[in-house]
């Protein structure tokens, strides 16, 4: 018999072929069953007629897959392990990290284009993403509600203070602790400020290096006092460079008077609003302040310290003395 013609004979006993074959065709049976040391004979005809090279291999490690019957051949991976295996390699493909070039395995239906995390928050602050960002922010912005930012809404203000007061208790609140941690991880320190975005956006929008240089936000958006200017022209007049109300990153406030050539701060203290100690009682409270003097007194006491610590020469002028002695400054 040839190997077609064992297929049709096969194909016509379905059910016990095997036992047929040995019933009819002894001598063929006795032939294939010793060439082969397969377990089962159906096995033996099976690469008898289909050739050696239908000997089950596992698609992923090469090994030999178990024999499931004449009809269906051999399993396609010797394992479950391999199985999943290929069926996770078919659905992946290799990609490169926009970010470090690495080449990286995911999911072909995921969008992802980076290889970890820190990859990611790198993308996520590039200049390409941040203006994609904020250009959907604005399109989406102008489609639902007609301005381009959630802010510029006339209703943002009040629901803002809202939302703070119900999950903090203060319509005011920021999470300083949270801003410093995130300030120190990105840039290595807890106080950083991009004092040269903040000058470029101050320059092209205003045409100042800084909004303290602007009128209207001197002194915290108030009218700068009499007592405070009056002190600033007699000290310009011997330091050219003295700048009225200036904004000192390093420590995040803004100063009365600063001299840059000297690294000195001048502080003008109103009788009134430090509570002079030669006018008001330790025990004075302050109904616009709603402190006591004493602990006004401690508050810039601090304040002072901070410009001292910083590095800054620090001479402070009373609202009293001035008006009863000549002011001059070493």
């Amino acid at each position: 018999m040839t190997k077609e013609e064992i297929k049709i004979f096969a194909k016509n006993n379905i059910d016990n072929f095997a036992i047929q074959l040995k019933r009819h065709y002894t001598q063929l049976y006795d032939e294939i069953d010793k060439i082969y040391d397969f377990p089962k004979f159906a096995e033996k005809l099976y690469v008898y007629v289909n050739g050696k090279n239908q000997i089950g291999k596992c698609k992923i490690c090469d090994s030999k897959t178990q024999f499931v019957g004449y009809w269906k051949g051999y399993l396609t991976y010797c394992s479950c392990k391999c199985r999943s295996k290929d069926k996770s390699d078919k659905a992946s493909e290799t990609r490169q990290c926009v970010i470090c070039k690495k080449k990286f395995r995911i999911h072909k239906k995921r969008e992802k284009t980076t290889c970890s995390n820190e990859c990611l928050l790198k993308l996520n602050f590039s200049d390409e993403v941040n203006k994609k960002r904020k250009d959907s922010l604005k399109k989406s912005m102008l489609e639902k509600y007609g301005v381009n930012h959630p802010s510029k809404l006339p209703d943002f203000k009040d629901k803002l203070q809202q939302t703070k007061l119900e999950k903090y208790g203060d319509k005011n609140y920021v999470n300083v602790e949270k801003a410093n941690k995130t300030k120190f991880r990105r840039y290595g320190n807890a106080n950083y400020v991009n004092t040269k975005k903040c000058k470029e956006t101050c320059m092209k929008r205003y045409g100042v290096p800084n909004v303290f240089h602007l009128r209207k936000n001197k002194s915290n958006g108030k009218q700068i006092s009499k007592f405070q200017e009056c002190e600033y022209k007699k000290i310009l007049k011997q330091y050219p460079d003295a700048k009225l109300e200036e904004y000192l990153p390093d420590v995040q406030k803004s100063v009365d008077i600063y001299i840059p050539s000297k690294k000195k701060i001048v502080e003008c203290f109103g009788d009134f609003w430090h509570c002079n100690p030669n006018i008001y009682p330790p025990k004075y409270y302050h109904k616009y302040i709603h402190m006591n003097a004493n602990e006004i007194w401690k508050k810039d006491e601090e304040r002072i310290e901070s410009f001292k610590s910083a590095g800054y020469q620090v001479e402070i002028i009373w609202e009293n003395t001035n008006k009863k002695f000549k002011h001059s400054i070493v």
